[in-house]
């Protein structure tokens, strides 16, 4: 049976889409359709987006906890403090984190300390989760809007029905920066 009823969840306070789950339980081989709209815009034109960010945006994505440690704030600064745009901001955080290793064996931060603050400082190794989570909050710190979105990659294609499989090793995070008139734009920290 393929699953047709979607339900957007939305935060009140949020006007855009916060997550998209189905009313049915998904089951192993079950189908389901996706339809997106994903936009291609140029560097060119990302760089000339300039900083007219709708107010729901600033008051939602550049929040950071009241604790976040400092060291991060302004590691993010320093990083960015040449750049002028948001997509330059972007792009030099990105290059800084490809520095880092991707490694699934990494160990967890230890208890009662910053996960960002312990990746970047301390173990310099990680999986998807630990580059979006660093990408997004030091982005935020430097005043881009950004936010983490999480999902799958495409999957194996099974030559016999023409669909591709999606398990769960194919679970991927990644960082979107949102550009005044073109929205969120995926970036991608984790080395490949």
């Amino acid at each position: 049976r393929e699953i047709t009823d979607w339900t957007p969840l939305v935060a009140s306070e949020v006007k855009d889409i916060a997550a998209i789950v189905s009313t049915q339980v998904i089951r192993p081989y079950q189908r389901y359709h996706v339809s997106a709209r994903v936009p291609v815009v140029s560097p060119e034109k990302l760089v000339m987006a300039g900083k007219d960010y709708p107010t729901w945006i600033l008051d939602h994505y550049l929040q950071l906890p009241d604790n976040f440690p400092n060291t991060v704030i302004n590691l993010s600064k320093e990083i960015t403090k040449d750049m002028d745009t948001a997509y330059d901001k972007a792009t030099v955080i990105k290059t800084y984190l490809r520095r880092f290793h991707y490694d699934p064996t990494a160990q967890a931060p230890p208890e009662n300390s910053d996960g960002v603050e312990y990746f970047l400082f301390s173990s310099g190794r990680g999986v998807c989760t630990e580059f979006a989570s660093a990408m997004a909050v030091m982005l935020r710190a430097s005043g881009i809007p950004a936010r983490i979105a999480t999902g799958y990659f495409r999957g194996e294609l099974d030559e016999e029905t023409g669909y591709h499989v999606i398990r769960g090793r194919n679970y991927h995070t990644w960082v979107e920066v949102y550009f005044p008139q073109y929205g969120w734009i995926e970036f991608e920290a984790t080395p490949a």
